[in-house]
């Protein structure tokens, strides 16, 4: 608690006491009310890191490990690794022990380390970027590390890290994994988004190489493979309180924006041959809008095979329920769809099987007969094999 500020309020309680006495009306009116408002700021992120940088991680992860249960615990790790990030990041003077492979260390030794990593990049620079995957590790690894381990919420936040820096069709790909992941997890909203970003990808940007690079060669931050054999002694400090510093220096160059040319506008008779003619612009304008039709026709019918296959899956399985849910969530045509499987996925082969299926997909109860349809069955039974 950083303090408490107050504020007095005269309140109106005559209407409270009606048959009050004007004196004692008066008396309520000149009365005060304080309220007080406490104010807060979060300020364990700066222990641990003055625990961290004096080579103390065990006291750092004892102290953590007590406020694990806290609500605004996994915000104090990214308030601690974007604190670091940012300073180490933009220094431009060399930085003889760096602090963020202990950083990244600390953070690993705990389940929110795959979410801290990709809220702290969502909210730094991308300019920053390269310095911050060249210490954690490939955001790729990360991305198949929440698919292996189920946190598909964290794998849809390292989508836009992806589509930053990988190839278009390298994280339509990753996109199309973590779809097929959501979908059969029936988190139907999380496939929403999904799809969504899947079709906000711009189709002529498939072809173009990352805006983004991950590791570049003219920036002076530390090769994938040392800061590899690197992590091994970052991790040390858990175990070591009295480890040595590194003697590896860290800088970060300054991006010098280049300054357009203006060129004149004025033509001359040479430039006026080269213009082409409007029926040769409307032919080229017309001939881009049907590639354009392609492909948006390419990625509907993409789309429709990844939605119908799961909705295959589902009804072969008598999910109705769930088959249910996914068509409503993800606008599928269900009915249609139906009819064009009605002598295929939607084709019945074992009644029995199907409807008990059915009875534990939508926990029915079974129907139960009343004594009086025993005894009836029971009599004409018997009356039947009397008569034979």
């Amino acid at each position: 608690m950083l303090g408490a500020e107050t504020d007095t309020v005269m309140y109106d309680m005559s209407s409270l006491h009606p048959n009050s006495s004007p004196k004692s009306s008066s008396l309520l009116h000149s009365q005060p009310y304080c309220i007080i408002e406490r104010t807060s700021q979060v300020y364990l992120h700066l222990i641990l890191r003055q625990l961290l940088r004096r080579n103390l991680g065990i006291h750092a992860l004892e102290i953590a490990r007590c406020c694990i249960n806290l609500p605004y615990f996994p915000h104090v790790l990214e308030l601690l690794l974007h604190q670091v990030l940012e300073e180490e990041a933009t220094s431009s003077d060399p930085i003889p022990d760096p602090l963020l492979p202990r950083v990244v260390a600390f953070i690993e030794e705990f389940p929110e380390f795959l979410q801290t990593v990709v809220h702290c990049a969502r909210k730094t620079e991308i300019a920053l970027w390269p310095y911050l995957f060249t210490t954690v590790g490939n955001p790729t690894d990360l991305f198949q590390e929440c698919l292996r381990t189920g946190k598909l919420e964290t794998a849809t936040s390292y989508l836009v890290i992806l589509q930053n820096l990988e190839p278009i069709p390298i994280s339509r790909q990753y996109a199309t994994l973590l779809l097929d992941a959501t979908l059969d997890s029936k988190k139907w909203e999380l496939s929403k988004d999904i799809i969504r970003f899947l079709r906000a990808i711009d189709p002529n940007e498939e072809e173009m190489p990352p805006r983004t690079p991950l590791y570049s060669s003219s920036l002076p931050y530390a090769s994938p493979i040392d800061v590899a054999n690197k992590s091994l002694d970052s991790k040390m400090f858990v175990f070591s309180p009295a480890l040595g510093g590194r003697s590896h220096s860290t800088n970060v160059s300054s991006i010098i924006n280049e300054s357009t040319v203006n060129t004149p506008l004025s033509r001359t008779k040479s430039d006026t041959k080269a213009i082409p003619a409007r029926s040769s612009l409307r032919k080229s304008s017309g001939s881009r809008e049907s590639v354009k039709d392609r492909q948006e026709s390419g990625e509907s019918m993409f789309f429709d095979i990844i939605l119908c296959r799961h909705a295959r899956k589902l009804l072969m399985a008598c999910r109705l329920y769930d088959l249910g849910n996914f068509a409503a969530h993800l606008d599928f045509h269900l009915v249609a769809w139906l009819r064009k499987e009605r002598t295929r996925a939607a084709k019945i082969e074992d009644f029995v099987t199907t409807l008990k299926r059915l009875h534990e997909d939508f926990q029915w109860p079974y129907p139960v007969a009343s004594p009086a349809l025993l005894q009836s069955l029971q009599k004409q039974t018997r009356n039947h094999s009397t008569a034979k």
